[in-house]
């Protein structure tokens, strides 16, 4: 059971805090959707009716579906299929990498092109294309080069690919650096935004997109219903971009078809997961379908993942999702492990607006550098501060770092970059490759860039909340109604409502879980969390509390109920959270 911050840090309720309450206009009962849901709705921005149901219900088209470079892409490939030129799909090696790589294999393939697929390792490639790579391809004979989910920081090699003579196509999402590399289709809204209605797909996402539109050109409608649109769903929601606009759609509609039990691989996956498909949520893309995919890159070899979403035998599939299974309990014990060595480093050191962590050299104890990333995400949710760790490979520091809102990696990184030999990412997540003997130049830099950068109230643990809300409207109906939310994840996460005032009546610890029995105006109400009685008896003089409640949808091992769990909590008129309506 993956533990909360909540159970590492000791006397939780001791930290000073913030919560910032959403002020949200007036919401009346009057309309189509129900008061709760509208009063979330409207603090999140979204107060016009119409808006409203193009978030929950979704779009019929999207602007972007037309955008002149998605067309130039299309033009790009029906040459390939013309010429009938070997392609090489050139992938990553995380879930979102291996999705897009299937999505156009799955769809080259059955339109008669010539295709070979590469996904690098992590241990032995690194990020990006590789001149080696193209080398490579060039004495296979490859004359259409087609990345996803990389190229954009791959200067030398895409030019590299060009000077050989070959037909490049670009599908990617990450910032681009100083320089752009040469090619003839750069399809990617961080590269160029003008005229994306939407930038923040993944490279999935834009995978699927540019695939139903090849699709339409060539003719092929009916195949556009089979184009698997589960796999953008899970590069989409596995590489936490924001579920907002196009994103939103693209997830609900492989939702969808993965409760249907459609695409074999990924059905095999679930069961194998133990997931009750009647009750998939994007929780589940998130934290069990994701880390699976992602295990067999972080572990060594990506390509069992990628046969996996490939292949239409249902007993291979079984077969490759047990393995990937196992791959995963292999991620998760070397997470275990480094995440307990990290917090004794943490424990040991005095770290300042950053924390910087160095993997021993000794063979037998040197981190994973498939997992670092991972515990980097766990620190900043435990200590609430940008983390960076550094493990060692074939001589060079090879880092992953994860951030916080208000500090973004990739400036951070680029702040440094005398230092490194490489880096980049995004504003929450960045990697770089450095000299072992600059890491305390590098050090000192980042935390001098983030005395600067990082003011001290970021520094505390703040939580968002969407409403303040009266205790009779947390009846069931009402939180059926929260359903429309999903999917849930970063840019729309899971609502967290604010109930002032409320009696403790009980507590009851049941296993790893604590749960309140509560009362406001003669309601009596059941909430859930983890590590809350220690909060509860360390004030037990205060009759009033105010309580941070987020409502969570059926799992199909709660016998389809909603619950309330408790995110956070404190005595009315506490001097430790300090309360910002925004």
């Amino acid at each position: 059971m993956r533990r909360s911050w909540r159970s590492i840090i000791p006397e939780w309720w001791k930290e000073k805090r913030v919560w910032e309450v959403r002020r949200g206009a007036e919401v009346t009962g009057k309309g189509d959707l129900p008061t709760l849901l509208k009063k979330i709705l409207v603090s999140r921005g979204l107060v016009d009716d119409q808006e409203q149901k193009d978030f929950l219900f979704g779009r019929t088209e999207e602007k972007d579906d037309r955008h002149p470079q998605l067309e130039a892409a299309v033009s790009l490939i029906e040459d390939a299929i013309k010429e009938k030129g070997l392609t090489l799909i050139h992938g990553d090696y995380d879930a979102d990498g291996i999705s897009a790589a299937a999505l156009m294999h799955w769809t080259l393939s059955r339109l008669g092109v010539p295709t070979r697929s590469f996904l690098p390792s992590r241990f032995r490639d690194g990020y990006g294309v590789q001149p080696r790579t193209i080398m490579a391809a060039q004495k296979e004979g490859v004359r259409f080069l087609i990345t996803v989910d990389c190229g954009t920081t791959s200067v030398e090699a895409i030019n590299k690919a060009m000077e050989c003579g070959m037909k490049v196509l670009i599908v990617d999402h990450h910032r681009p650096g100083d320089e752009l590399p040469r090619c003839h289709v750069h399809l990617n809204p961080k590269a160029d935004g003008r005229g994306w209605e939407f930038v923040h797909y993944s490279a999935a996402g834009l995978a699927w997109k540019l695939c139903r539109a090849l699709l339409k050109r060539v003719g092929r409608d009916d195949w556009c219903d089979e184009l698997p649109v589960e796999l953008a769903a899970v590069g989409t929601v596995a590489d936490m971009v924001p579920l907002v606009g196009g994103n939103r759609d693209i997830v609900r509609q492989g939702i969808r078809f993965l409760r249907e039990g459609r695409h074999i691989g990924l059905r095999a996956l679930l069961e194998v997961a133990s997931v009750k498909r009647d009750f998939l949520r994007s929780f589940h893309l998130a934290f069990i379908v994701g880390p699976r995919i992602n295990a067999a890159g972080r572990m060594g070899d990506p390509k069992p993942s990628f046969h996996l979403l490939l292949t239409r035998d249902e007993s291979y599939a079984y077969h490759l999702a047990s393995y990937l299974n196992a791959e995963n309990q292999k991620r998760q014990r070397e997470e275990d492990r480094v995440l307990e060595q990290a917090l004794e480093a943490c424990q040991r050191e005095n770290f300042g607006r950053t924390i910087v962590l160095i993997s021993p050299k000794q063979s037998d104890q040197l981190w994973s550098p498939g997992v670092i990333g991972i515990v980097a995400a766990r620190l900043v949710e435990i200590f609430h501060r940008p983390s960076f760790l550094i493990t060692f490979q074939d001589g060079k520091g090879v880092g992953s770092a994860r951030g916080i809102e208000g500090f973004s990696i990739a400036e951070a990184l680029s702040s440094c970059r005398k230092h490194l030999i490489s880096g980049g990412g995004h504003d929450m997540a960045g990697g770089f490759q450095i000299e072992p003997e600059n890491i305390p130049y590098f050090t000192n830099a980042l935390e001098q860039y983030a005395a600067t950068n990082l003011p001290d109230d970021f520094l505390m643990r703040r939580l968002s909340i969407d409403a303040e809300v009266e205790v009779h409207e947390l009846r069931p109906a009402s939180l059926c109604s929260l359903v429309h939310m999903e999917p849930i994840g970063l840019g729309n996460p899971r609502p967290v409502l604010w109930l002032k005032n409320v009696h403790l009546l009980k507590a009851i610890r049941k296993g790893y879980k604590d749960t309140l029995l509560i009362e406001r105006e003669g309601v009596h109400l059941e909430v859930t969390g983890e590590n809350l009685i220690g909060a509860i008896e360390n004030e037990i003089g205060n009759p009033y509390w105010h309580l941070c409640l987020s409502p969570d949808g059926p799992t199909g091992g709660n016998d389809g109920k909603w619950e309330l769990r408790v995110v956070d909590l404190c005595p009315a008129h506490s001097d430790r959270v300090t309360i910002r309506v925004i």
